[in-house]
């Protein structure tokens, strides 16, 4: 089974991974997502993935905790959240689809031994250059 973390869950190719995932639901499970601004869109992810943890925009964030609560799944904000989202240890995939520089530090933590990255922007690369 492949296990991801998604950074840009609510984005256009976060939600189209995650169409993906719910096609073949035998073959991928979702560890943790970074959403932005829409609550909406991440508490659904949410509450359809089971992600252990969901980080989201610190303008939000008190909104989806509470709406999660009790539901077992970890609720993070900002970057120091997305950062935790990408470092989670049991994921074999990264999937890096935040817009911009954004995404620079979260990618950065998660990249472990034997992951793979699978980088959705070109300005992480750009910005990260030989780091990454």
């Amino acid at each position: 089974m492949i296990t991801l973390s998604i950074l840009g869950s609510t984005g256009s190719i976060g939600r189209s991974t995650l169409d993906i995932v719910r096609a073949h639901p035998g073959r991928f499970r979702v560890l943790a997502l970074a959403a932005g601004k829409n609550a909406g869109i991440a508490m659904e992810q949410a509450r359809e993935f089971r992600p252990e943890m969901l980080s989201v925009a610190n303008e939000i964030y008190p909104e989806v905790r509470d709406a999660l609560a009790g539901s077992g799944i970890r609720v993070l904000a900002g970057l120091d959240g997305a950062c935790a989202v990408s470092a989670c240890a049991d994921a074999s995939v990264l999937l890096s689809a935040i817009v911009g520089e954004a995404g620079l530090a979260p990618t950065w933590e998660g990249i472990l031994p034997g992951r793979v990255i699978a980088l959705a922007n070109k300005e992480t690369l750009v910005a990260g250059g030989k780091l990454l």
